[in-house]
Order: C-alpha cells, then structure tokens, then sequence
C-alpha cells in the first residue's frame, strides 16, 4: 500500500526545474521522476521518452494487459536505473504543461505495477 505524502519542496522544485528544461512540444507530456532513499539521497532519476521503446517496457506493460505502451515511462526508466532497488524508498513524479505549471501526473497502472513490485514505500506526484 502506497502512503500519500506532501512533497518536500526542494525535492518537488527540482523535479519541476529538471521537467521545464524539457523542449515543450505540442502534444507530448513533460513527466520527470526522481527516487530516494529513505535519507532523501538521490537514487535515480529520469524523464519521458517518446522516441525510445524497451523491451523492458514493453514486459512490464504486457504484465498489466497493454501492448500499446512501449515508450519509456519517467517512473519505469527511473526504476530500471537503479543500481541497488531495494534501497528505492520514495518517488516523486511531476507532470508540467506549457506555462510550466504543474498539472496532475498520478502514475499508471504499469508504473504502480512496477513500484509495487521492488518495494517503493512512498509515492508522491503532482496534482
């Protein structure tokens, strides 16, 4: 079971910071994610992608029932570049839109899947 958290605002600035420097295309979403430790040390980190696919993605959307959902996921390309995953105790996912504001960005049911499954304790997005 996740546990709803308020984001602690230099984590959730930075991930907002880190999303903006996304080239804004029309269309496409800006997702940024960001794991921590249970000190709040920065694990991993990563944004959408919306060119790259993986066979990695494309198990875990299988898993769930969806083909359709072969393009990296901010949360799962995060996860999947984790040294040591069992040390992964908090993701904060944020979502911006054109005038850099922060929109809603709960995770799918493939990247809740994927949490779950390594153990993340804490998830926290923008909404």
């Amino acid at each position: 079971m996740f546990v709803a958290r308020r984001l602690s605002m230099s984590s959730l600035q930075y991930a907002i910071q880190k999303a903006s420097e996304i080239p804004y295309r029309r269309g496409f979403q800006r997702h940024y994610c960001i794991i921590l430790d249970k000190r709040g040390r920065k694990l991993a980190e990563s944004a959408n992608s919306y060119s790259k696919t993986s066979p990695k993605m494309l198990r875990a959307a299988r898993k769930v029932g969806n083909d359709q959902a072969i393009y990296w996921h901010a949360e799962c390309k995060a996860i999947y570049s984790l040294r040591n995953p069992e040390k992964a105790y908090k993701l904060i996912v944020v979502r911006i839109d054109a005038k850099n504001q922060p929109v809603n960005s709960a995770p799918c049911i493939i990247c809740s899947t994927l949490m779950k499954s390594i153990g993340i304790k804490v998830v926290e997005h923008t909404v």
